[in-house]
């Protein structure tokens, strides 16, 4: 799933427009059509799932944030790479699920546990 950047704040059923850049990279490039889900990340640093209709992008859910929070404590002790490694596999593996690809989130989740053991 890709995930976009946005400049500009945004809250759950918003329609937001979409910089000329995104759109080409979604219908020139990605080949993709209106209703697929992509990742938005607002101007605050919220991570939301929304779909794609036309210039335009729907809110459709914030994702869940609290890794946040555990995040920021265990920066203190932990590496930072070692965390992104986690957001990054965590980000993935919600998606996965979001749009019912299970084969792909099965490794992913595999990983994110070998990172999580390593980390321990």
């Amino acid at each position: 799933m890709q995930q976009y950047f946005i400049d500009q704040a945004f809250n759950v059923d918003d329609l937001i427009d979409l910089d000329e850049e995104i759109i080409h990279h979604l219908r020139k490039v990605l080949r993709k059509s209106d209703g697929i889900k992509i990742r938005v990340v607002s101007s605050d640093h919220k991570l939301y799932l929304a779909e794609l209709h036309k210039d335009k992008a729907k809110i459709i859910e914030e994702l869940d944030e609290n890794w946040l929070d555990i995040n920021n404590k265990m920066s203190f002790y932990i590496e930072h790479d070692e965390l992104e490694k986690v957001n990054t596999s965590l980000v993935k593996i919600k998606s996965y699920i979001e749009i019912e690809e299970y084969n792909e989130a099965i490794p992913e989740i595999t990983e994110c546990k070998y990172i999580l053991e390593h980390i321990k």
